[in-house]
């Protein structure tokens, strides 16, 4: 099971007096009218609670939180919906008799210290709870039903969570140890296996904060951008803490640089903000001690019309999708891009970005909702909608900032309260489209079927050397008999466009883009009998390199877009789906081998091809090296000529040294891959996209 199933809503039989308070048992007097009895209600408080977790028969010990959403009266749901997590405990060797050591474990995390932050490779169990039985008791105790979902890991996006065993614990309410902030709220029980019927070890739970969970978000700023901290009161008053204050996290605000360098005429692309994240966040920042994101404000971006960008994701294997292995931890908006002047817009038509305070702080909270490990959703106007999206449900008289939704959709606050840690904090892991893994919470019925409208795959060349990338074409046709609106751009550099590759033995290997944009993704309209096309240049995914095996490989492709929506965010979504085969060749001489081993065993080779830039040394070390073999020169050569031609941070662009690249041989290119060295001056000779 690639993820485990996110807890259910449970029906809480609570008195009706008050949530925590005195209550009576059902039902009438048998004999006449004694006395009236009250019996004492404890109920589990919502918020955070430490949990630790002691079985038996081992010296193992996990400590962790669990999550206790309760969902109050007006709400769609009723009751109480709680997981949790939980990380083995460190421990440390010290002496004992005769030159032997003994294991000890250290403290548990200290509750005066609020909700705990524990290190990622110390993650081991997803907690599904599934009853809670509080109710009326003549005692002091209550139990839980818990799922215990164990985290297996062998590489960053190798992952898998595991049923273990089902636990009920028979808890006892008792007063609390020093230093947790209600002695009230505290218990402690054994669990009782469902495999064994045995006693299979201890829980303790002591409640620490009305917070789920708890991030940091670092802001830097290019010299002279605006810092996004409200939406200037526009329709309401919102900010950071407003915002999670309803997401339920405690929320930590850490404005650092505002005057990184920058001038008008170098907009930023990908690479460049993989590299301002190491250089300029603050060097004290560890991800297993706080969940800290890092925002980043810029004037422009160099892909044309990008509001906001997440750059940091896990898309190129294992260890090597940005400068530090560490996904899902960078954001960046650009502040200079002049919206258009519909009156859609309403009073920010025709300002820049950072001008229109009420877009540009909602961007902010949309890319971190991408940080979050969250991905786009059109059926409302919520954080996750596009902009674009808003925009086109806007009128004149009803403008962009009365459309937002100031809050994550309800389905993504149950995902950012309940998912597994690893899925949301800064460095975890990237789990999927959200078509395959994402953790179902409602199925989509928003999907449509169009007759006529097909995904084709067309291969440049049926036949690859080992070790080199390959380069299709997907094509959207209409052979309907209406107009069909489809993406202008549904490339590789887009957000609606993924896949997987298959090899000869079965194996599949899933491939998405690498950047997640938010950015003015115009429809175009297709007319009956027409065509549209984009190239995409596959090497690497999640799962690590494509093309790891010679032989036939089935390259799957899926474009899924929203084409609409009836004003009231109600979305029509569609789906295509094509594949077509190639053949991976073998290696021609032990030249190519190395070449190729280099290639396959660089995991930052693929994040350097797609972002080009100087900061991917070992990637680029191996396509330089690709790049100087016979067999596989020519299906690189256009890879480093456009690194080469593109400037980066205070290196400017050198064309001549892209040309020389080039003139070396026929180069093996797709049509976008042409048309983008042209736009940077190059000139492109003879090649087999051209």
């Amino acid at each position: 099971m690639a993820s485990p199933p996110l807890p259910p809503v449970l029906a809480v039989n609570e008195p009706g007096s008050t949530a925590d308070g005195p209550g009576s048992p059902p039902g009438g007097p048998i004999f006449g009218r004694p006395p009236p009895i009250h019996f004492p209600f404890r109920s589990i408080r919502g918020g955070s609670w430490l949990l630790n977790y002691e079985p038996r028969n081992t010296n193992a010990r996990y400590d962790g939180t669990l999550r206790v959403e309760k969902h109050q009266p007006g709400e769609a749901v009723t009751g109480r919906t709680a997981s949790g997590d939980l990380y083995l405990r460190r421990t440390v060797m010290i002496p004992g008799p005769i030159g032997s050591h003994i294991p000890v474990n250290l403290p548990p995390p200290n509750p005066a210290s609020g909700i705990p932050i524990l290190a990622r490779n110390k993650y081991t169990y997803y907690i599904r709870v599934t009853k809670i039985d509080e109710g009326f008791s003549f005692g002091n105790m209550f139990s839980l039903k818990l799922e215990f979902y164990r985290f297996a890991q062998t590489t960053p996006l190798n992952y898998s969570f595991v049923l273990e065993d089902t636990h009920t614990a028979a808890m006892t309410w008792k007063t609390a140890p020093a230093g947790y902030p209600s002695e009230r709220d505290y218990a402690e029980g054994d669990v009782e296996s469902h495999k064994t019927g045995e006693i299979a070890g201890r829980i303790k739970l002591g409640w620490l904060s009305n917070y789920y969970r708890k991030i940091s978000l670092e802001i830097d700023t290019v010299d002279g951008a605006p810092i996004p901290l409200a939406n200037g009161g526009s329709p309401t008053a919102e900010n950071w803490k407003t915002i999670f204050d309803r997401v339920g996290f405690e929320f930590n605000q850490v404005t650092s640089q505002r005057n990184i360098p920058d001038t008008a005429e170098d907009p930023w692309d990908a690479a460049e903000l993989h590299a301002a994240l190491t250089a300029n966040r603050e060097v004290n920042t560890d991800l297993d001690k706080e969940w800290r994101f890092y925002l980043l404000v810029v004037k422009r971006f160099a892909i044309s019309g990008l509001f906001g960008v997440m750059f940091d994701s896990n898309n190129a294997g294992s260890g090597g999708s940005d400068p530090n292995s560490a996904p899902r931890e960078g954001l960046a908006i650009g502040a200079e891009l002049t919206l258009d002047s519909t009156p859609n817009w309403g009073v920010n038509a025709g300002k820049k970005f950072g001008d229109a305070t009420s877009p540009f702080f909602r961007t902010a909270a949309h890319e971190l909702g991408h940080a979050f490990g969250l991905y786009h959703t059109d059926a409302d106007h919520s954080f996750l909608s596009r902009t674009v999206t808003i925009l086109s449900n806007s009128t004149a008289s009803a403008p962009f900032d009365t459309k937002i939704t100031w809050n994550y959709s309800p389905a993504d606050l149950k995902r950012l309260r309940h998912f597994p840690d690893p899925y949301v904090r800064p460095g975890g892991i990237d789990f999927g489209k959200q078509t395959d893994t994402y953790p179902p919470i409602t199925p989509d019925d928003s999907q449509v079927d169009v007759p006529g409208l097909t995904l084709t795959v067309t291969p440049l060349r049926v036949d690859v050397p080992l070790g080199a990338p390959v380069r299709a074409e997907i094509t959207i046709t209409n052979n309907g008999d209406t107009a069909i609106p489809v993406p202008q751009n549904f490339g590789l550099s887009s957000s609606f466009t993924s896949g997987t590759v298959t090899d000869s033995s079965g194996t599949t290997r899933a491939f998405r883009p690498l950047v997640s944009y938010d950015r003015a993704e115009d429809l175009l309209s297709l007319s009956q009998g027409q065509s549209h096309t984009a190239s995409l240049t596959l090497l690497g995914g999640p799962d690590g390199p494509l093309f790891q095996s010679t032989g036939l490989n089935t390259i799957a492709a899926n474009v899924s877009w929203c084409a609409g929506s009836d004003g009231e965010g109600h979305q029509a979504t569609i789906s295509l789906s094509g594949n077509e085969t190639v053949v991976v060749t073998p290696p021609v001489d032990e030249r190519h081998i190395a070449a190729a081993y280099k290639i396959l065993t660089t995991p930052s080779a693929h994040t350097a091809l797609v972002l080009g830039g100087d900061h991917l040394v070992d990637g680029i070390e191996a396509i330089g090296e690709a790049v100087k073999n016979k067999t596989l020169g020519r299906h690189y050569a256009v890879v480093e000529a456009r690194r080469l031609a593109t400037k980066f941070r205070t290196r400017k662009a050198d064309v001549k040294g892209a040309e020389k690249v080039l003139d070396r041989m026929d180069v093996v290119a797709s049509a976008a891959e042409l048309k983008k060295l042209k736009s940077l001056g190059v000139h492109v000779g003879g090649g087999e996209g051209e």
